[in-house]
């Protein structure tokens, strides 16, 4: 009997299918994670960005306060008693002084409120109050300083005494630009201004040789 050959067998196309499914499936995985990565080192990168920006900024800042302080310090003096900001460029004008010093030798101490800053720090020597005043509690302590002066008042004293009282242990409430006046009875008066020409220390003294 005649032997029939036995047909051979074929691979199966539904293996070829599924390698290539899997193929496709690595793939994806792989450009997934890929994406992912990506996606995080840019995040990443971006924070740093972020963070060394925020940082710099921070030391921007940190070194402009620093020099504001420095500044500032340059232009105080603090000798037992409040800080006092110092405004040595500033010229008092003519009109303010005379205004000034209109208002102490005619007694109508009123009209300073007008030259006042929102709060003036009253001093009176040797008691070292009353401190930061209202303008009108301002106005009150100078009417009461000078209700007993003996007129006339002298707003133009002599270079040598004023080195005198700015020499003293009040030196900070006489710097250069100070509107300064003594009475006849010995009594000592200084408008000292801010940088806004506003009177922002009043210093008195019930007698000169306290200077």
């Amino acid at each position: 009997m005649e032997e029939i050959d036995k047909p051979v067998k074929t691979v199966k196309k539904s293996n070829t299918k599924k390698i290539l499914i899997i193929s496709v499936a690595v793939v994806l995985v792989v450009t997934v994670a890929g994406l992912h990565w990506w996606l995080y080192k840019t995040d990443t990168d971006a924070d740093k960005k972020q963070d060394d920006k925020i940082l710099s900024l921070e030391k921007s800042n940190s070194s402009l306060t620093s020099q504001l302080a420095e500044e500032k310090l340059k232009n105080k003096v603090v000798l037992d008693g409040p800080e006092i900001t110092l405004c040595p460029n500033l010229v008092i004008g003519t009109s303010l002084s005379d205004n000034v010093q209109a208002s102490i030798t005619s007694g109508n101490t009123a009209a300073l409120e007008g030259y006042m800053a929102d709060s003036v720090n009253v001093i009176l020597a040797a008691t070292e109050g009353i401190g930061p005043s209202t303008p009108t509690a301002a106005v009150s302590a100078i009417t009461s300083f000078i209700s007993d002066a003996t007129s006339p008042w002298n707003f133009a004293l002599p270079a040598a005494t004023l080195t005198k009282y700015s020499s003293g242990g009040y030196t900070q409430y006489f710097p250069t630009n100070a509107e300064v006046g003594k009475s006849a009875n010995g009594k000592v008066i200084s408008f000292k201004f801010n940088c806004d020409s506003k009177i922002e220390t009043v210093f008195m003294s019930v007698s000169d040789e306290l200077l």
